[in-house]
């Protein structure tokens, strides 16, 4: 961050970055590729090619290597980048394949969901002509849909995405007499879904209840809070042991207090205003992908997530503080 805010950030620097990762993310991707065929042939199973068994060579969360692999789609769909390859068509047409197998088989709910609203509201306004319109939409259905029928990818919807009568009921309380006790069979079927509610729940309700919705649990404490509070309600251990909220709202807010929630939310409202005003799509598209992702994943933890998002985040704002070029466009 220190290197950015103290350089010159230029249109053609900038490009020239984005270029760069995309080519490493399409190497990357390439090589986890390469590595599940090794797997397919040594006849391993459908679970040990997708999700984190994907990523796992590189010891990398797949909802991570799948905002990598988005932003480096998305680029090569909005910019017209010249490529290395004389035949500029195929090679986009090649990479786009790529990124996209890649990013399917991260399988990652919330970034291949939050991908199709973009791409959806995104060709809508783009493309004016309607014999195009119906072109694009028609090839875009089609992927959708063939995308959604692959069978672990809608396994993984159906059962991540269900959210049973049992835990709307849910209500956490400071009363041990009335605390839902968790039984075995209630924590091996609960959804993705479910579990961020029942998390945050209890994350909320006990910071308020303890009177530190100011300043929080702080950040060397929070791990030691969560876990007694997830413990009375049979959660752990064992089970959801040491585990965060999956929700980085509510992690700042458990952790930092109120404050902090309201400085990082303006932040974001900050660079939200920053890339409508410069009409800058790539940083809006950006700014969407991972306010999304912040909903069912706490990144900003981990030093993939933090760099990540401050360095692209930074890149960003830094280029429209020198320039006043409102039409920039990479």
């Amino acid at each position: 961050m220190f290197i950015l805010t103290n350089n010159k950030i230029t249109k053609t620097k900038i490009s020239k970055i984005l270029v760069w990762f995309t080519y490493g993310t399409i190497l990357s991707v390439s090589i986890l590729l390469i590595h599940n065929v090794i797997k397919v042939a040594k006849h391993k199973e459908i679970g040990d090619l997708i999700f984190h068994n994907f990523t796992l060579l590189f010891e990398y969360h797949p909802i991570y290597y799948s905002l990598n692999i988005s932003i480096a789609l998305f680029f090569i769909i909005h910019t017209k980048t010249k490529w290395f390859f004389k035949k500029n068509k195929e090679a986009k047409t090649s990479f786009i394949i790529l990124l996209l197998l890649g990013l399917i088989l991260c399988a990652s709910k919330a970034i291949l969901f939050i991908n199709g609203i973009i791409y959806l509201f995104y060709f809508s306004l783009k493309i004016k002509q309607l014999k195009r319109k119906i072109i694009y939409f028609t090839l875009f259905g089609i992927v959708t849909v063939s995308i959604y029928n692959i069978k672990f990818i809608k396994d993984r919807f159906t059962d991540g995405l269900r959210f049973g009568p049992e835990i709307t009921n849910f209500k956490p309380t400071n009363d041990f007499t009335k605390k839902k006790q968790f039984t075995y069979q209630e924590k091996q079927e609960i959804s993705d879904l479910e579990l961020r509610y029942v998390l945050s729940s209890i994350g909320v309700y006990h910071l308020v209840k303890e009177g530190k919705l100011l300043l929080g649990f702080k950040q060397g404490d929070t791990k030691d809070y969560l876990n007694y509070y997830f413990f009375s309600y049979n959660l752990g251990p064992n089970w959801f042991e040491d585990f965060n909220l999956h929700n980085q709202y509510t992690h700042i807010l458990v952790t930092y207090g109120i404050f902090v929630l309201l400085f990082f939310l303006c932040y974001l409202f900050f660079s939200f205003y920053a890339a409508i005003q410069h009409k800058d799509i790539l940083h809006a598209f950006f700014l969407i992908l991972v306010c999304f992702g912040f909903l069912f994943e706490v990144s900003l933890v981990r030093n993939k997530g933090i760099v990540f998002f401050y360095f692209f985040n930074t890149l960003f704002l830094q280029n429209y503080l020198n320039f006043e070029d409102s039409n920039n466009r990479y």
